[in-house]
């Protein structure tokens, strides 16, 4: 584990048949840990996660990245947060199902991506003091190969160019970092590299 961003700590697993991380997310709000995406532990993971505190709220971006959430559940009491549209197809039951305009733990706001994977990806919206913020994303897009975007195969979405279309949603949120659930995350010029991204030819 190791802190990516003042106060925002991530750990990875390394998919082999993907090819690349898959990384979760934490930071502390009011005395809360908040676990986004969480997957499986590394050598060392659980300990630097634990002196962070306990973690109490699970948020997860879509319904394919549960990945450690129930454990998390099991182990420390967490409540698992997923957007409704998402929440029938988890294999247990979320303790939340929100909506877009719904309060997130840690002043966290969810934006939905349109035409992605699934009907309930969203992204992560955290703003920061100098006016900016953080966004973080689960399958929206992925960091493959490092320092670049791309949308995952084809084959995952019903219309891959609408799915890249829908992206355009998170133009309207002021964000500099870029943390990504699967690849190389932007911690700086997140921005800049989505904005790249869609301007490329598909």
């Amino acid at each position: 584990m190791k802190e990516i961003l003042p106060g925002i700590h991530t750990w990875s697993w390394w998919c082999k048949e993907k090819g690349m991380n898959f990384n979760g997310h934490a930071f502390v709000r009011e005395a809360t840990l908040i676990v986004i995406d969480p997957p499986p532990f590394g050598p060392g993971d659980r300990e630097a996660l634990l002196a962070l505190g306990k973690p109490a709220e699970v948020i997860l971006t879509n319904r394919h990245h549960d990945r450690a959430s129930r454990e998390m559940r099991r182990e420390f009491g967490a409540r698992v947060w997923i957007h409704e549209a998402d929440a029938s197809d988890l294999p247990e039951p979320p303790d939340v199902a929100f909506r877009e305009d719904q309060a997130l733990p840690g002043g966290l706001r969810a934006v939905r991506v349109p035409d992605n994977k699934t009907p309930g990806e969203c992204s992560l919206w955290l703003p920061a003091e100098d006016g900016s913020g953080v966004l973080i994303l689960g399958d929206a897009v992925v960091g493959k190969p490092p320092g670049s975007l791309n949308l995952l195969p084809a084959d995952k979405y019903r219309d891959v160019l609408k799915a890249r279309q829908g992206l355009r949603v998170l133009l309207d949120l002021p964000f500099d970092s870029l943390l990504l659930g699967d690849g190389e995350s932007f911690p700086t010029a997140g921005r800049s590299a989505l904005d790249r991204f869609l301007e490329s030819t598909p």
